[in-house]
């Protein structure tokens, strides 16, 4: 276990030598709540804006992000 047993590393059926991150269980549950509390703000959002409003915030914030990345969405990685 690593990251305080939030990831987890794991050896490559393919190359030894490789050591892949994976999410824990303690940091599936995190996500799971992480996730949880994101759906809770986008629901006052919508109060406030509409839900409309929300989901066009969420596309427009697609397109910035794809447009500066080389239409791809960036790797997510572990803080220190």
């Amino acid at each position: 276990m690593a990251a305080g047993e939030y990831v987890t590393r794991v050896t490559s059926t393919a190359d030894a030598r490789q050591r892949m991150v994976a999410l824990a269980p303690r940091g599936r549950r995190l996500l799971a709540v992480v996730e949880g509390i994101y759906a809770e703000l986008e629901a006052e959002w919508a109060t406030v804006v509409g839900g409309k409003e929300v989901e066009r915030l969420r596309i427009t914030l697609t397109q910035v992000v794809l447009a500066t990345n080389e239409g791809r969405f960036p790797p997510v990685r572990p803080g220190p």
